[in-house]
C-alpha cells in the first residue's frame, strides 16, 4: 500500500509541482521560444506590465462575473 503512495506523490511531483515551479521561474524573465537568444532576468516587470494593461482587468472581471454568476 505504502509503495502506491510513493508512486503517487512522486508523479505529483514530477508531472505537477516540476513544471508549476519551472514556469514560475520563466515568469521571470524575458524568454521568448521563437528566438534563440538565451532569457534574461527581468524580475517583476513581466508581472507590472500585465497589470497595467486595461485588458488584463476587463478579463478579470469578466471571469469574476462568471464565477459569481
Amino acid at each position: 500500500m505504502l509503495a502506491g503512495l510513493e508512486t503517487a506523490v512522486a508523479f505529483l511531483i514530477i508531472f505537477n509541482v516540476f513544471p508549476l515551479l519551472y514556469s514560475l521561474g520563466f515568469s521571470f524573465t524575458d524568454f521568448k521560444a521563437s528566438s534563440n537568444n538565451p532569457a534574461k532576468f527581468v524580475g517583476f516587470k513581466n508581472y507590472i506590465d500585465l497589470l497595467a494593461d486595461p485588458v488584463i482587468w476587463r478579463t478579470f472581471s469578466t471571469t469574476l462575473w462568471y464565477v459569481i454568476v
